[in-house]
This record gives structure tokens, sequence and C-alpha cells, in this order.
């Protein structure tokens, strides 16, 4: 199962009001309920949560334990949730959570570290591809290597048609120069001032 990243949770609301356009030219502040202030906090600390349980769907499938990671996948956004609304009434738990949130964009970086460090393991047949299951961006080197040279003979093709695309393009600038210059010394030629007769 691959795993997918998810963005950083925005954090709750620090004060309890936030700010509404009513026009173009004028912002009315309006004040946060209590109940709007708690379901904000419970949402973002469910969705760091379900960040963390993704990490663990993506390392469960690394090691091919594709049971654990679909229960992790499963059942991370209902604990998640139940645990944000626990954590309304348990400050320790809620301060843990807050903690497991903001720790977002780390933890989309250790999982992408991850995920490098499988695929060379696999480049050096420490692991295998298929251990990763259907859909992982894991590959055998065999398709890494395939896809690189896909790749640079793809850019190849481009850069020659760019380079052929501009030596047409610098003829036809080649063919225009001259067409102006015939036509200024046949200009040139029409106008011919004829020498003064002496008398």
């Amino acid at each position: 199962m691959a795993l997918q990243i998810q963005d950083a949770p925005a954090p709750p609301p620090r004060n309890q009001a936030k700010k509404t356009a009513a026009t173009p030219s004028k912002t009315v502040t309006k004040v946060q309920t209590p109940e709007e202030a708690a379901a904000a906090r419970i949402k973002y600390r469910t969705e760091g949560a379900v960040g963390l349980g993704q990490i663990g769907v993506f390392i469960t499938g690394i090691f091919g334990w594709k049971a654990d990671a679909g229960t992790i996948a499963m059942y991370a956004p209902q604990m998640g949730t139940e645990a944000a609304k626990l954590a309304e009434t348990n400050e320790k738990l809620g301060a843990q959570m807050d903690r497991m949130a903001e720790m977002g964009p780390y933890a989309a970086l250790l999982a992408i570290g991850v995920q490098f460090g499988a695929q060379i393991a696999v480049n050096h047949g420490w692991l295998k591809a298929d251990k990763f299951g259907a859909g992982s961006t894991i590959m055998d080197p065999e398709q890494i290597i395939a896809e690189v040279e896909t790749q640079q003979a793809i850019e190849a093709a481009q850069r020659a048609e760019e380079l052929a695309a501009q030596k047409v393009e610098a003829a036809r600038r080649l063919q225009a120069a001259r067409e102006r210059r015939e036509q200024a010394e046949q200009f040139m030629n029409e106008i011919q001032i004829p020498e003064s007769v002496s008398v």
C-alpha cells in the first residue's frame, strides 16, 4: 500500500476571533464560539494523528506487512478523532497531540527519507521491490534504469526538435535580411541623382 503524504494541518486558532470579509473595503471581526474553537482543535489534532498513521502505513508496507498497513489505514482516522475528543478534557494528551500535529512537515520528510532509503536498499539487493506491494513507488533497479533512459531519450528528442526549429528560424531571418538588403539596393539604384550637366 503506497503512502500518500498530506500537507501539514493548519494550526488551531490561537485566539478565539476570526475575520470575515463583509465588503471589499471593510472587515468584520466575528468572535468564535467555544464549540467552534473545540471543533477546530479536534480537527487539527485528528489530522496530525492521521498524518503519523500514514507514516505507519508506509513503514509497515516497506516490510511487506500489508494487513498491518491496511489496519492502520482503516483505524487511524477513527482513533485520531476519538483521541482528539478525549484531549479536550485531558490537557496532557492535548499537549502531546499538538506536538504530533506540529511534526507534520517533519513526518513527511521522514517518510520521504525512508522511501529513499528503501529504494537504495532495493537497488543494492538488500530488499526486494515486490515486498512493497502494488502501487508502491519502490521499483526494481532495471525499471529505474529504463525510466531514466526513456526520459533521457525524450529530452534528447526535444532538444533536437528545438535545435531544428532554431535552424529554420535562423534561415528565415537570414533570408528576410537578404531580401531587405536587395530591396534597399534596388531603391538606391532607382533614386540615383543624374550627373550635373555643365553649361
